[in-house]
């Protein structure tokens, strides 16, 4: 695994936490009240999905620029996203059945539903309000494989300033009149989010010094979009997360780099896709118990997150991992057997 790779990983784990953090003291508070005072809360950390958008667009486009078969993208990200969702959706969906978590349940059906990562365009509600992030990624996915398809990853540039543009134009059209485009609509074409994955893109080029002007402009105008549509505070955050990306891979600092080559860090990193999967619901429904129990506050939330943590790793080592080698090397070798088949025929 390259620098770079241990790096983006130790970013997701921080990523994952700032997201349990707001869910567990913020959100949780918001939904049902902690039984006593909180010494810290975090409403600031729901926005590491922003974080999550940054890196999926520098990672997705570094993937399909090494990409020849458009398959190979495709059985990989599905490697990647589904083992550990499918296990997530069926263990939220055992847990809030049984401990019944009030405004969080859903029903048999639609846990099926959610099975496909699809839920959100047959109008299903999601069995964990947390994977509503997978929509916004999936439609990312989608048309950056269009894109490949198109030849057009070489005109990425291009492709962005026509997508802010879009997102500015949007933006201005429904906040000044009554029309308004469908909510589908505005998911798929990802007008609220697309800003961070194309910064998260032209922060790939520019870590490898290609057209650094074209793309320190891009970046600029990225965030300027982010200030336009959602506002100066989250606009700081997102710069926040501008300035991290490019002192690690522009400035390449070296107390940045190696703090986040730390084990720690990095292992956070390599569980956070199924933390961030399984924490909220299952979470909230270890935090009730916790409270019917008498814990205070602190005392809950601390085992809570340990128990996230460990439940996130057993489904990383047990599941994830194991499934994506086996699926990776099925791929592998299936096109490796008909190629065999082809080169032997007369």
């Amino acid at each position: 695994m390259s620098d770079r790779l241990v790096q983006l990983d130790a970013m997701r784990g921080f990523a994952a936490l700032m997201v349990v953090g707001f869910h567990y003291t913020t959100g949780y508070q918001d939904l049902y009240g902690h039984p006593g005072q909180l010494p810290l809360e975090l409403p600031l950390g729901r926005h590491g999905v922003q974080l999550f958008f940054m890196i999926s667009g520098f990672v997705i486009f570094m993937t399909l620029e090494r990409t020849e078969d458009f398959r190979d993208f495709v059985v990989s990200r599905f490697a990647r996203l589904y083992p550990a969702y499918w296990t997530s959706v069926f263990l939220t969906y055992i847990f809030v059945s049984i401990a019944s978590l009030p405004g969080r349940e859903t029903s048999f059906s639609e846990a099926l539903v959610n099975l496909t990562m699809l839920q959100h365009w047959f109008r299903v509600p999601h069995v964990d309000g947390a994977y509503w992030t997978l929509t916004v990624e999936l439609s990312f996915y989608a048309i950056m494989l269009a894109l490949f398809l198109l030849r057009c990853l070489n005109r990425i540039n291009l492709v962005a300033i026509l997508w802010l543009s879009l997102m500015i134009v949007v933006y201005k059209v429904e906040r000044s009149t009554a029309l308004r485009l469908p909510d589908l609509v505005k998911t798929t074409l990802i007008l609220e989010y697309a800003n961070l994955f194309l910064a998260g893109i032209a922060f790939y080029k520019l870590y490898r010094a290609d057209n650094p002007l074209h793309n320190k402009l891009l970046i600029s105008a990225c965030l300027a979009v982010e200030f336009i549509i959602h506002g100066w505070k989250l606009g700081l955050i997102c710069g926040v997360f501008f300035g991290l990306f490019y002192s690690v891979f522009v400035l390449k600092i070296k107390f940045l780099n190696s703090l986040l080559s730390a084990r720690p860090f990095v292992y956070l990193g390599t569980i956070s896709y199924s933390l961030y999967l399984l924490h909220q619901n299952i979470g909230y429904v270890l935090l009730r118990i916790g409270y019917a129990n008498n814990l205070e506050p602190v005392t809950a939330i601390v085992l809570t997150c340990l128990a996230s943590v460990l439940l996130a790793s057993f489904i990383n080592t047990v599941i994830d991992v194991p499934a994506r080698v086996a699926i990776r090397s099925f791929w592998r070798n299936s096109k490796a057997m008909k190629q065999m088949a082809t080169a032997t025929k007369p």
